[in-house]
């Protein structure tokens, strides 16, 4: 089951990257996106439904300038779990200063589409939850 979820998760993030928009059909119906892991995080901490997810879409890019980039740069398999590994680089809009951070996102499925998503503020970090070692 992981290897489809991988695939699921690489479909989607492909979709995301090339049109800032999320894969509708990617993502259960009971979506959560929650940002309770993601340390430091000061605002709302639970998104539901891809409507949820749009909103957040567009109250984080929307502190960028335009032209920042999301790279996936890992995909790993953790159980039936996928903790994807990104990187994101920009300039913050109110400032102007240049911003490079890595996050990352551990993924958990339902029904073969991603059900539940729990980011974390490194790579490290997502790699503990995962309970998976290296960073690379």
């Amino acid at each position: 089951m992981s290897e489809e979820n991988v695939a699921v998760v690489r479909r989607a993030y492909e979709h995301f990257v090339a049109t800032g928009e999320p894969l509708e059909d990617a993502y259960h119906r009971d979506f959560v996106l929650d940002m309770s892991t993601f340390r430091g995080w000061p605002e709302r901490h639970r998104y539901e439904g891809i409507a949820g997810l749009r909103e957040f879409i567009g109250d984080w890019f929307g502190t960028w300038e335009e032209g920042g980039e999301f790279e996936v740069t890992d995909l790993r398999e953790a159980d039936e779990k996928v903790l994807v590994l990104i990187q994101l680089r920009g300039r913050a809009k109110s400032s102007g200063v240049p911003v490079e951070m890595e996050i990352s996102h551990l993924i958990s499925f339902e029904d073969g589409k991603m059900a539940y998503l729990a980011p974390y503020a490194s790579h490290a970090e997502g790699l503990a939850a995962a309970s998976l070692s290296g960073c690379g």
